[in-house]
């Protein structure tokens, strides 16, 4: 049996979820993230709906990011795992470590690391991406809707 949550067997592993389920910008799979720390994840595996894979890495987990096909968890000792569609956002460059936020746009990810540093992989042409210029030290990262293109830096 289906419900408003898409898969009935998902709903039985909710129990404990701490924040607001996260769905992807495709809506296609959803990830929740447990008052534990771990992560529970449902609907189509090509989307981001299995995390089979990393399942073993998401422990303490402090947020969870989207794109439209894929996740991202940042955990609470400063390392990232995503998943998802690995042409896009879904494998996140190995050895990201000391990150303090991550933005999330439609096709890509961005991480600002402690040291003013911005990591950013997934599908970075479908519009363009700005990241500081040598020198500058980066405090934000933010995407919008609103423009036509991402607002990776609030300098």
């Amino acid at each position: 049996m289906t419900n408003s949550w898409g898969d009935a067997e998902a709903q039985t592993k909710l129990d404990g979820v701490t924040q607001s389920i996260i769905p992807n910008g495709d809506r296609d799979a959803f990830a929740a993230l447990k008052i534990d720390g771990t992560v529970v994840t449902w609907g189509k595996s090509n989307y981001g709906g299995d995390c089979s894979k990393v399942q073993r890495q998401l422990v303490d987990v402090r947020d969870i990011y989207a794109t439209d096909t894929d996740f991202a968890a940042l955990k609470a000792d400063g390392t990232v795992v995503a998943w998802g569609s690995p042409n896009l956002g879904g494998s996140c460059p190995e050895g990201l470590a000391d990150v303090q936020h991550i933005c999330a746009t439609t096709a890509a990810f961005a991480a600002l690391k402690a040291d003013g540093s911005v990591v950013a992989w997934g599908l970075l042409s479908t519009r363009p991406c700005q990241i500081a210029r040598e020198g500058q030290s980066v405090k934000a990262v933010s995407y919008t809707h609103l423009r036509a293109h991402e607002t990776v830096l609030d300098l």
